[in-house]
This record gives C-alpha cells, structure tokens and sequence, in this order.
C-alpha cells in the first residue's frame, strides 16, 4: 500500500505547527538542498484539537489536490513526551494518514521516537530535517550528474562517430573506381556483340538449310500423291468408324430387348393375368383383412382393369 515518493516534487505541502524550529529547519533545509514551492499548513501538534486539525488538514488537501497540485505532504512535528506524541497514535489520524491519496512522509519526534502514524505514512523520516532530505535530492549533485552524463554522452557520441566514420572509409575503399568498372562493361559489351554475331550466322546457316528442305518438299507432285493417301486414309477412318458405330447400336438394341423380356417375366402382371388381384389402401399394398379399417377406400387391381371398394 506505499506510495512512491516524487524523485523532484514541485510543490510540498508540510502539515505542523507555525510556531517552532520545525517549520524553519525544514524550509532552510529544502532551500539549501533543492529550492521548491512550500505550502503550510499550520496545526496543532499536541493537544486536544491536534488529531481533528491534522485530519482536516489531510482532506482539505486531498479534495482540492488538482487545486492545490501538492505532490507530497510532510506530517512533522519535534521531539517530546510519550503524552506529547500519544495524538499521532491516534486511530482516526493513523487512517485518514493512510487514506491519502496523494504520497505522506511521517517526521514524528527524534529518531527514537515511533507512532502509528510512522507506519501508516508512506515513508518514515527519523527526523523532521531528514524528512525534508528524504523529500528532495541535493541540487549541487544533481548538476554535477548532468554535467557527467553529458561527458559520457559526448564520449559515447564521439566514439560513435569516429567508429561510424572508420566504416565509412571502409566501405569507400571497397567500392570500385568508376573507370574500372566502365572498362570491364566495354569489355563485357564487346564479348557478347561477338557471341551474338556467331548465334546470329549459325542460325542463318540453319534456316537457309532448313529452308531449302522445305522448297524441296513443296514439289507439286508430291504434295497430290500426299494429299491422296490423307484423303484414303480419311475414308478409310470414315467406314471404321461408321461399322463400329452400327455393330455399337445393335448390341445395344439386343441388351434392350434381353432387359425388356427379364423385366416382363418378373412383372406382376403376369400373377394377376392368372386370375389373381392385388388390394391397397391409400396407396399401400394390403395383405391381411385387419389392415382395413371401417370405411376405409380399397383398391382392387385386376389384370385389365380396377375397382374401387368400401369396408362396412
């Protein structure tokens, strides 16, 4: 349940009394290490009026922090008496310490001294002087930071540099000089105008030769004897194909008729030619009397024709 205290609060609210070293060590503290705004809230610190000060205090803070833009409050108060800083082991003060929204430093009495309060506040300053420490970092060292990270920044930025330049010149030294790689292009141009003049003579030499063939075999006789023996092997295709075709349909037309005979053979109407009958009702064969209801409509098929029949 602690709060983070700020690393750089801009404004610091201390809840004590007016009255004191207190408050003044507290504010010479926080000038000297990290000048900042300082909000007081000035209290009782004993008495019977503390607890209820304090505690209204702490809500006024926090129901007008967007008011007030306080980033954490110090609770401080010196040293004295177990009966002095028995109001600090309040229950109403250690919960509305604890119900603070925004972070609180408990600076209760010397470095001995120890209240409820120190345990619900989220950090606990020994003194009120170590709680202005605790509140904000030394400005001198935090200079002296900056001023040594900026050293490092720039080493660090200079090697870079100069290791960026180092590749730099490397890369250069790798690329080729422009003149050279024109020279090995010509070349390279000239080797392959030479292949290509060869393919292009081969390959006139072939089409010359392949033309001649083909002058050759255009002959007029040859191409009628050619075009005979195409047109006999056409006709030749042509009564295959049409003998093939008829011998197809009469075989097929004799596995009709086979199938047609079959099919008569287990027809029923072959069983009601013999004087049988068949009887349905609605449409659905019917082979026992109790099938049949009372006024049902029965069918009754003979071999040329049908009646229509009633139980009663």
């Amino acid at each position: 349940n602690k709060k983070e205290i700020p690393f750089i609060p801009k404004k610091i609210c201390v809840i004590t009394s007016e009255n004191g070293s207190v408050i003044k060590d507290i504010i010479h503290r926080i000038k000297a290490r990290f000048p900042s705004e300082i909000l007081i809230f000035p209290v009782k610190v004993q008495g019977k009026e503390c607890v209820k000060q304090i505690i209204g205090a702490l809500e006024k803070i926090n129901d007008n922090k967007f008011k007030f833009n306080i980033d954490v409050i110090i609770i401080a108060r010196g040293g004295g008496s177990l009966e002095d800083l028995m109001p600090f082991n309040d229950e109403q003060l250690v919960r509305g310490v604890f119900k603070s929204e925004i972070p609180v430093i408990s600076a209760i009495g010397h470095e001995t001294d120890v209240t409820l309060c120190d345990f619900a506040a989220d950090l606990r300053a020994p003194t009120p002087t170590a709680a202005a420490e605790f509140c904000v970092p030394v400005l001198k060292d935090l200079n002296l930071r900056v001023i040594e990270k900026n050293l490092n920044l720039n080493k660090t930025f200079k090697n870079l540099l100069e290791k960026s330049l180092f590749n730099l010149e490397n890369l250069c030294n790798k690329i080729p000089k422009i003149s050279n790689t024109i020279d090995q292009g010509f070349q390279s141009l000239d080797i392959t105008e030479i292949k290509l003049k060869n393919v292009l003579k081969d390959l006139n030499k072939k089409l010359k030769i392949r033309l001649s063939d083909i002058s050759g075999s255009l002959n007029s006789k040859i191409f009628v004897d050619r075009l005979k023996l195409m047109n006999e092997r056409n006709n030749n295709l042509f009564q295959n194909l049409k003998l093939n075709i008829f011998k197809k349909i009469d075989r097929s037309y004799q596995q009709v008729s086979e199938n047609n005979k079959l099919l008569n053979s287990l027809s029923y109407k072959n069983i009601l030619e013999r004087g049988y009958s068949v009887t349905r009702v609605l449409g659905k064969l019917v082979s026992d009397d109790n099938q049949i209801k009372t006024d049902d409509n029965i069918e009754i098929e003979y071999f040329k024709n049908k009646t229509i029949a009633k139980k009663l």
